[in-house]
């Protein structure tokens, strides 16, 4: 392994040396930069159990890359890009613990090269770029051992952060695009020639992947060749071959050809035909085929491939928008045809219709419509029609007057729904009163369904009222009451076809989201207060009534009371929430939760701040109660040396958060009778669980120079009480140059409920060059 890497590392200086002695000063842009990074992690624990892991890794890094770029004839001719080197990684690890031992080692090597190149003489009718590059660099996988177990799955000092593994492999991305025609710049006359000529682009882009050696092997390949034709004006053809090759698994090879005709252009992007100065139009035809499988490749596992996955496919795109001063609409038509290798043909068409304007200034309005028919020769058949408009009338009125009306049908084998909603809303404006609003709205839903199992029609019902008084600026009430009603059967409404709309309940239960059938009746009341009382201080109050009364399931009565305060100062803020909820139901059961955050944020200054927040969780029911109470705070001194410039010096972190859990769970137990007379009775059994959990931390920064840091710490977290504890300590030195980087690390942690102890070492050094 030493004489190995003695002998790459002298043939990569020998490489080095002919690169730098076959640079040659000129004015193009030329640069050579190397790297070196070696990195070493030490990682011992052990516990009372008798169970030990002790391992090591090194890891090492060394490339080295050339780079120049320059005109060609002084960019007359074009210009050129390119880039050569060499990446080399290798590891030695060695893992023991008392299961067993093992050395994984590996080394690899890997060349970066980058070449990009443009032709684009300037009085020629074409343009040529190219490039190829694989500037991919190798990574180690880590802790990827069975002897690791659960003994590295501690969080006194992180993961292990041993390597394993080399993820390399070759990840070459090559392509060409040629374009040939009508330019831009030319002066000699070509221009009138060649315009009664199409204009004719090649592309071509290989993608290929190979990485045998990692835990995930992968070894493909994609290939696409393009052929573009700009006949008239923006009537492009476009020839089109994909092929896709996974030498691992070959039942995901392809192979794809695409031709396409229309208002699409070479870089796939959509252009739209004036046809006149109000209405824009855009049109494209594609044919694909796709042979899908083993049998893409031309391998011998044909019989592999499933029919269903190659195909025939036309599409058929039909798009226009029309802009007048007072209405706008826009169409995209689509028709796709489908056929399969196992004799299915599915034929789909899409026809949507937005539009929308405005009837008077103060009255506006917009309408869409949708049909989308999806059928095969297999006597699957799925068709959706819907329509709807909106108007908002009476914008500059005391108030407003909004309507809407939504209509779908849809059908498929055996199903069929009608849907049917209505929308009537009225606000008031500013022309009412500034310090008085109202509202009101109305909507209403039904749905028609039948299937060939089933049947129902089901109606919702929603009825809402607002009003607002601001009697002055600081103070704001709202006031609010929604009713919902429904009636009916609701059930969920599927289809045979996907793209229906698929297990889509009819209407959900607020309670606990699932569906419900039969009628039911909701009443939702809130009050809220909004407090201004200073100029950074805002205060908030609400009060929610939640009425739930459904027919086939328990009835729910739901309170909540919602209290919030922010204030913001020049130096602090303090944020406030506070709910409580009551929550009750037939059969004597109830609940009730409460909920408490409090946070404050205080800078005393710019070398000190502090924050302090405290959180308080209590839920009760019938059977089961927990409290759940947590506290953090946090601490940091921030020092500055000014000298000529201010710089930090030094800086030292604090933070303490604890939290404590505790709950009862009643238990009703059977009573053993004594006699065979005797009535059975029961016991209520209350089972209290208790746990806590406590960290504290301290740590330092110390910066002697501005590119140079030490840091240490301590963490001290106790579960439970005091002797149930963890105690991890640590140090770090740390160096950070522009050409060099350099840490190391100590930590050391132990436990106290195993007698676990871990200790970990990591150095790492970087150096550019």
């Amino acid at each position: 392994m030493a004489y190995s890497s003695i002998k790459i590392s002298c043939l990569f200086i020998i490489f080095g040396a002919l690169l730098s002695i076959l640079l040659v000063p000129a004015n193009a842009f030329c640069k050579l930069s190397a790297e070196a990074e070696l990195n070493f992690v030490n990682f011992d624990v052990r516990d009372n159990t008798n169970q030990h892991l002790s391992a090591h890794s090194l890891t090492q890094r060394y490339s080295l890359l050339y780079e120049k770029a320059d005109k060609i004839m002084d960019g007359r001719l074009g210009k050129y890009n390119v880039a050569i080197g060499y990446d080399w990684t290798t590891f030695d690890t060695t893992i023991k613990s008392t299961s067993g031992s093992e050395n994984p080692t590996a080394s690899r090597g890997h060349i970066l090269y980058r070449g990009e190149i443009l032709i684009d003489p300037k009085e020629l009718p074409l343009r040529l770029s190219a490039y190829s590059r694989d500037m991919n660099r190798d990574f180690f996988s880590e802790d990827y051992s069975n002897l690791l177990g659960t003994m590295s799955s501690g969080n006194l000092t992180g993961s292990p952060q041993l390597a394993t593994g080399i993820m390399d492999g070759l990840h070459l991305d090559s392509g060409a695009t040629l374009v040939m025609g009508v330019k831009n710049g030319m002066t000699n006359g070509y221009n009138e020639m060649l315009r009664h000529f199409p204009m004719l682009m090649l592309d071509y882009r290989d993608v290929l992947n190979r990485d045998l050696n990692s835990q995930f092997p992968v070894h493909n390949r994609f290939s696409r060749l393009a052929f573009v034709s700009l006949n008239k004006v923006d009537n492009w053809f476009h020839y089109r071959i994909l092929n896709y090759n996974d030498y691992i698994n070959p039942d995901n090879n392809y192979k794809e050809t695409q031709i396409q005709l229309g208002t699409v252009d070479q870089t796939m992007q959509r252009r739209w035909v004036d046809f006149s100065n109000w209405l824009q139009i855009s049109a494209d035809g594609q044919l694909t085929r796709r042979n899908q499988g083993a049998s893409a490749a031309g391998s011998s596992l044909a019989q592999n491939m499933v029919a269903s996955d190659s195909f025939t496919e036309f599409d058929l795109n039909l798009f226009g928008i029309a802009r007048r001063d007072t209405w706008e609409a826009r169409t995209f038509n689509n028709f796709n045809r489908l056929k399969e290798d196992n004799g299915k043909i599915t034929y789909r068409t899409t026809v949507p219709l937005y539009a929308s304007g405005t009837l008077s200034a103060d009255t506006g309005w917009s309408s869409r419509f949708s049909y989308k028919d999806d059928h095969d020769n297999l006597n699957n058949q799925f068709t959706d029609v819907s329509g709807g408009y909106r108007i908002d009338a009476f914008k500059r009125a005391p108030f407003t007057l909004s309507q809407q009306l939504d209509l779908e049908h849809a059908s498929s084998n055996d199903v069929e729904m009608l849907v049917v909603s209505a929308a009537l809303e009225t606000t008031s404006t500013a022309r009412l009163s500034r310090t008085l609003s109202l509202g009101a709205s109305y909507n209403v839903r039904n749905y028609s369904y039948s299937g060939a199992a089933s049947a129902s029609n089901f109606l919702d019902q929603t009825l809402r009222a607002t009003a607002g008084y601001s009697p002055s600026n600081q103070t704001r009430w709202l006031l609010s009451q929604t009713a919902r009603i429904t009636s009916g059967t609701s059930q969920y409404v599927n289809s045979n076809i996907l793209g229906a709309t698929v297990i889509s309940p009819q209407y959900a239960d607020p309670r606990n989201n699932l569906g419900v059938n039969g009628p039911s009746f909701q009443s939702i009341t809130e009050l809220s207060l909004y407090w201004n009382p200073l100029a950074r201080l805002n205060v908030g109050f609400s009060v929610n009534e939640d009425i739930y009364l459904p027919e086939n399931a328990q009835k729910s009565y739901r309170t909540n009371l919602i209290q919030t305060a922010d204030y913001y100062g020049a130096n602090f803020k303090l944020t406030s929430r506070n709910t409580i909820s009551f929550d009750s139901a037939e059969k004597s059961t109830s609940s009730n939760t409460f909920n408490s955050y409090n946070r404050a944020n205080y800078n005393f200054s710019r070398n000190l701040d502090a924050h302090m927040s405290l959180s308080y969780n209590r839920a009760i029911d019938t059977s089961f109660e927990s409290n759940t109470l947590g506290f953090e705070e946090g601490v940091n001194y921030y020092y500055y040396k000014t000298n000529g410039m201010t710089r930090k010096l030094f800086e030292i972190n604090q933070a303490f958060d604890h939290v404590e859990n505790s709950s009862t769970n009643s238990v009703i137990t059977p009573s053993i009778s004594s006699s065979a007379f005797s009535t059975p009775s029961s016991t209520s059994v209350n089972n209290l669980y208790r746990s806590s959990s406590s960290n504290f931390s301290l740590g330092a920064k110390y910066y002697p120079i501005r590119q140079l840091l030490l840091a240490a710490g301590a963490r001290y977290s106790f579960f439970n009480n005091l002797g149930d504890y963890a105690l991890t300590y640590y140090g770090a030195v740390g160096l950070n140059f522009r050409l060099l980087q350099a840490n190391l690390e100590y930590m050391y942690g132990t436990a106290r409920a195993d007698g676990r102890i871990e200790k970990k070492i990591t150095a790492n050094v970087r150096k550019i060059f």
